[in-house]
């Protein structure tokens, strides 16, 4: 089970199919792919595709992406994480 940390304005936990419209709206913009080296997305098709990568990776243990939520804004994705 994915572990859920809360904190009292964050809370860190699994990035989730719902994520991906969000993800998308951020990893579509030049200004913010060219400083990860890969290309923007143009689909949300593939904004699904790398949520279900994080999903494998982490059932494979190869690694742990998690997302930042804000409690005081909508429960709004701020960014992920990687350990």
């Amino acid at each position: 089970m994915f572990p859920v940390l809360n904190t009292e304005r964050l809370r860190l936990r699994e990035i989730r199919e719902s994520d991906a419209e969000a993800l998308f709206q951020c990893l579509s913009k030049d200004e913010v792919t060219r400083f990860y080296g890969q290309d923007s997305l143009e689909n949300i098709e593939q904004a699904n595709d790398i949520v279900a990568s994080f999903a494998k990776n982490y059932l494979e243990k190869r690694a742990v992406r998690s997302t930042r939520i804000s409690k005081w804004n909508g429960e709004r994705m701020l960014r992920t994480n990687q350990i």
